[in-house]
């Protein structure tokens, strides 16, 4: 994490060079999750370390002698962090890592924190520090005023960089309040390839259904390509089993309701783990075979990937 932040404090450093124009224009992330007002032409970075961890940020620079543009740098960055890297620290508190990451990013520019305080973007609850450094490129003093938002593995913060005497012009308040997330309503949505998801094997298994029973149902997809990485999924579903639910399976087929559904799966897509659900399955044996017939919902609003949300029939038939 220490590694992570200050690389992205350095970058934002070497960043401020050159002159720009002053008009405030919106830009839009590449996937649409955000949008923010720069006063400036944008530099995009979008990369990915080894760790899995991706950067994309807008950031424009200002030769700022004249005083019109108020601030030397302004830069909104969202990192996404593998789930596996970020669980454990996040696991304990958002609290423990506002305060590691901040800690990190005075280190980084061996600078002083002025002051913290907890902000929201919406429900979201996140916090505002200032920081005072002192960089010879730069003049000598300055301050760094950011914000940061942890929501779920997106990692927002955003920065301005400016003179002490100026540290509180209208244009850091102007940057600052013209983030905003997308809903999903206003983010464009496309058709997933659903052709892609074809199930390799099927495991079973179904306990009394006269009692309190489960049915576990596990589907291993066959591997396929989506956006340039390779995904491999096995989805595994956890459902109520009683006479009716097992009557409804060997017959024409059994619809689940949510409260039916114990344990639901999900598939990794655009950094994200989204929700499928299992809603229908109807099983035929025969002496030799047996024959699954499976409607799977694809939920991928839940985490504001920007794909349609749909149900896919698969059916399989394997031996005994």
């Amino acid at each position: 994490m220490t590694t992570i932040v200050q690389s992205f404090l350095i970058l934002s450093l070497l960043f401020i060079v050159g002159t720009i124009q002053a008009q405030w224009e919106l830009h839009t992330a590449k996937d649409n999750t955000f949008q923010v007002l720069l006063p400036c032409e944008a530099k995009i970075v979008d990369e990915v370390d080894d760790l899995g961890v991706q950067q994309y940020s807008f950031s424009c620079t200002a030769n700022d002698k004249s005083g019109i543009y108020q601030n030397t740098l302004y830069m909104v960055t969202c990192i996404t962090y593998p789930e596996a890297l970020l669980l454990p620290e996040v696991s304990a508190s958002s609290t423990l890592f506002y305060k590691n990451s901040i800690n990190d990013m005075v280190e980084a520019i061996d600078g002083r924190l002025l002051y913290e305080k907890t902000v929201f973007l919406g429900e979201h609850e996140g916090r505002q520090i200032k920081i005072l450094f002192n960089n010879n490129d730069l003049g000598g003093k300055n301050v760094a005023r950011i914000r940061l938002f942890l929501i779920g593995q997106q990692y927002y913060i955003m920065q301005t960089i400016t003179l002490p005497q100026n540290d509180n012009n209208e244009f850091i308040d102007k940057f600052m309040n013209s983030f905003q997330l997308l809903t999903k309503e206003e983010m464009p949505k496309d058709d997933f390839p659903v052709d892609s998801i074809q199930i390799d094997s099927v495991h079973f298994e179904i306990t009394d259904a006269m009692e309190d029973g489960e049915i576990v149902l596990t589907l291993k997809l066959k591997p396929f390509i989506l956006e340039g990485r390779v995904v491999e999924e096995t989805l595994e579903f956890i459902v109520m089993n009683n006479q009716a639910i097992a009557q409804g399976i060997y017959g024409a087929g059994y619809h689940f309701t949510e409260d039916e559904l114990l344990e639901g799966a999900s598939i990794y897509v655009q950094s994200v783990h989204n929700p499928v659900d299992l809603k229908r399955l109807k099983v035929i044996k025969t002496p030799t075979k047996i024959q699954f017939e499976i409607d799977l919902y694809l939920d991928f609003e839940y985490e504001r990937t920007p794909y349609r949300n749909q149900t896919i029939t698969r059916v399989v038939e394997q031996n005994k």
